[in-house]
């Protein structure tokens, strides 16, 4: 196990890729190969894979000589590199396709790699609440962890989405509903059926807690504007925005554009209220995750905390959010990680 030094080479970042810490592990490329490692920069898996994921349910997919597979939390193989796509372990199950068979069908195996459920569907998703929208034999369905069929309601023919929060979101562009898991309409947005809307909903949002954010058509602007539904249908917070993003830690991120070169950026609380202006030289913002949200000015990235302060001064080519304390950047070309001080680590 080789422990990477980097305090020695002035905390600059070194590696080609990566993705966040799960687990207290995190995916690392390296000479052109994925590793893993530990949060004192130390390998915990040497960089001998063509590409790797994080770790979900104890298990990472990681591929090698072509074809996917799982190493265990103490990185030894635990199902061998056999599968041309594979999905992350969720909820002890995880899609895969053979290609060769069933004209590369998707499955589910479980995290003995046994096979539960045949190679028989046309689409496959992550399971989410007990519940994987998939698609078979032409028929869209959200099937159990068994491969039992459980909503089979034809006359919601439309794409189906994972469940979030006791509800899924049901349809496309015009034409969304939220429907529970036995497949009942709980939310239609279809038919008017929001009385303040007086055209059908455009886009529509998964929930997060507690909210979903909606595109209202109503206005003249052909774009809509974009407000908060709660699990009943009812209006929280009035379409009045541009754009939307889901909320995160009590805070979403909306934009409007106001006639400037760039929208002007808002964090509202699930009130409507907005906590949080952002400047309109600040040209890009993210979800709030450990208390931190990235935002990029002068062309580089930094963080904000929940008061709008930069408490990480821009000076990154690429953020991501922080996970378990630590977030990937990249800098002059390479990534490393960074504590919510702004300290490159590892």
């Amino acid at each position: 196990m080789s422990i990477i030094n980097i305090f020695q080479k002035g905390n600059k970042c070194c590696f080609e890729d990566a993705k966040s810490f799960t687990m207290g592990i995190a995916p690392v490329k390296k000479d052109g190969k994925w590793g893993f490692i530990h949060k004192n920069g130390s390998f915990f898996v040497e960089p001998i894979f063509e590409d790797a994921d994080n770790f979900s349910e104890c298990y990472a997919k990681v591929k090698q000589n072509g074809k996917w597979g799982f190493i265990d939390i103490i990185g030894r193989w635990f199902i061998n590199p056999v599968f041309d796509n594979v999905g992350n372990f969720c909820e002890g199950l995880a899609y895969f396709q053979i290609y060769k068979q069933n004209q590369g069908a998707y499955g589910y195996l479980d995290i003995n790699g046994k096979i539960v459920i045949p190679q028989v569907l046309y689409s496959a998703s992550n399971f989410s609440e007990g519940l994987a929208a998939v698609q078979k034999d032409n028929k869209k369905l959200y099937i159990d962890i068994k491969g039992n069929i459980k909503i089979d309601n034809q006359t919601l023919s439309y794409p189906y989405h994972n469940f979030s929060e006791g509800l899924a979101r049901v349809g496309h562009s015009s034409h969304y509903c939220f429907i529970d898991k036995q497949g009942n309409i709980i939310i239609d947005l279809r038919c008017n059926v929001i009385k303040s809307i007086n055209k059908n909903c455009g886009e529509v949002g998964d929930f997060n807690e507690g909210l979903a954010w909606f595109q209202d058509f109503s206005s003249n602007d052909k774009n809509g504007k974009i407000g908060y539904i709660d699990k009943t249908g009812k209006i929280i917070i009035k379409p009045f925005h541009t754009k939307a993003y889901n909320f995160f830690e009590g805070l979403a991120l909306v934009e409007k554009w106001e006639g400037t070169s760039e929208p002007t950026r808002r964090y509202i609380n699930n009130d409507g209220k907005i906590i949080i202006d952002l400047a309109t030289d600040f040209t890009d913002a993210g979800d709030f995750s450990n208390g931190l949200a990235f935002i990029r000015k002068n062309k580089k990235y930094g963080y904000i905390d929940k008061t709008g302060k930069i408490v990480i001064k821009p000076q990154f080519e690429w953020p991501s959010n922080f996970s378990e304390g630590l977030a990937y950047v990249r800098k002059n070309g390479k990534y490393g990680f960074i504590d919510k001080s702004g300290k490159i680590l590892i």
